[in-house]
């Protein structure tokens, strides 16, 4: 929960394209999965999250850090 917090308050000031092009990704991935083995959804899910993550790390950055 504490990692959930983190992200909603990290980035909830900028960076909402790439939110969006990641929910749009998990979105497909999710109507996929019917037809993909579990490994292969999760480690397609994982990607898209660590990707994400670093992008909003990254944008976080640029927008003045989570702490200023």
């Amino acid at each position: 929960m504490a990692t959930t917090a983190w992200f909603y308050r990290a980035s909830a000031q900028g960076a909402w394209t790439p939110r969006l092009f990641a929910s749009g990704a998990l979105i497909v991935v999710g109507f996929a999965a019917v037809w993909l083995p579990p490994l292969a959804y999760l480690g397609l899910v994982d990607a898209i999250l660590v990707v994400t993550a670093a992008v909003l790390a990254r944008a976080q950055q640029e927008l003045g850090g989570a702490g200023n």
